[in-house]
């Protein structure tokens, strides 16, 4: 290496270095962005082939469309979730607070659920007193934190998706030069580099887009059940369900099982309480079944603890934020992991 192209190095990686610090404020909408152009791209390419090539026009129609479907529902998402969690907590606060537990579950298997704790040293007014209430209040802080500081930070939210809507539209009318001058910094041979990069969209479609349309979709489902029973705070329940269902050995299940609970508790109906509970198992929880293998087919396998550990880790690194990073992270590491497979004639990963 000559001593001209180590200077050029080392002045590549400083700027690099320092561009990245310039970012990091507008970083994870510029990641967002680019996962969303990945995923919108074969869209972009169909509406340009029916506008004859006018890119600007094309990537302004996906950009908007993708604005429209998702502040949109966003917007009423979050109002809908908001006076949803207030009645659910006032009703369920102030029923037990003037009757106990038995102003929730009328039936007489709370009764008799009450007695037989009686009998093992458990009040039901004193379970009430000093667990019940204060759980109740805890999640009327967090709750009211929670909605609190997505209002307070709605200028920096709104910053940023600013940000992450211009990146859009740049990404995806320019989407192939940036490729093409990737392309040209890795140090490897074309054929090598377009087979990573196929590799990382794959792989990372899997991890990201899999998940996540299927967790909305349970989610959906799930809350369509909620309604279709009865229950209170449909959309609140199912939008939980669906944070659940983004995360590996946890699944929706963690929702619908204590509500199964409450519907039997609540009513003594055992059919509803088995409607309800087939409804769920039959439909909700197989639900994945039929949505991964149609997004992402049946080559791309990912492990589901390495899906955990990224998003686990991911939110605990970087905050919210990290159900992208770490799942970012993990495809590129399974990425390295495939290419050294590859280069020592093993079998490949994907």
């Amino acid at each position: 290496m000559t001593s001209s192209r180590l200077v050029i190095i080392i002045f590549l990686v400083v700027t690099g270095t320092l561009m990245l610090y310039i970012l990091q404020g507008v970083l994870a909408p510029l990641v967002l962005a680019g996962v969303c152009a990945m995923i919108l791209h074969p869209v972009y390419k169909k509406i340009l082939a029916v506008l004859k090539n006018r890119s600007n026009a094309a990537s302004l129609l996906v950009t908007v469309a993708m604005v429209i479907c998702v502040v949109v529902p966003l917007v009423f998402l979050f109002l809908a979730l908001w006076q949803e969690f207030m009645v659910v907590y006032w009703n369920v606060y102030g029923t037990i607070h003037v009757s106990g537990m038995q102003g929730i579950f009328t039936t007489s298997w709370w009764h008799q659920i009450s007695a037989l704790l009686k009998t093992y040293g458990i009040d039901e007014q004193g379970f009430v007193r000093n667990v019940v209430m204060p759980f109740l209040s805890n999640i009327s802080a967090y709750g009211s934190r929670f909605f609190a500081g997505i209002v307070s930070n709605a200028a920096g939210l709104g910053f940023g998706f600013v940000i992450m809507v211009v990146s859009l539209f740049f990404f995806l009318r320019d989407g192939d030069t940036f490729v093409s001058f990737l392309i040209k910094l890795i140090p490897l041979a074309e054929r090598e580099t377009n087979h990573m990069i196929q590799t990382f969209k794959r792989v990372v479609k899997g991890i990201l887009l899999g998940n996540f349309l299927t967790a909305i979709a349970q989610g959906v489902i799930g809350g369509i059940g909620f309604w279709i029973f009865g229950l209170p705070a449909p959309t609140l329940w199912g939008t939980i369900m669906a944070v659940m269902a983004m995360i590996p050995f946890v699944g929706p299940g963690v929702v619908y099982i204590p509500a199964t609970v409450f519907i039997f508790l609540g009513t003594g109906s055992l059919e509803k309480t088995f409607m309800f509970l087939a409804y769920n198992l039959l439909i909700v929880s197989t639900v994945d079944n039929i949505i991964k293998p149609a997004i992402i087919g049946t080559r791309t396998h990912i492990h589901p603890l390495i899906i955990l550990l990224s998003l686990v880790a991911g939110v605990k690194l970087w905050g919210v934020i990290g159900i992208l990073y770490g799942p970012l992270v993990a495809a590129l590491f399974l990425l390295a992991i495939d290419f050294y497979l590859e280069e020592t004639k093993q079998r490949s990963l994907f």
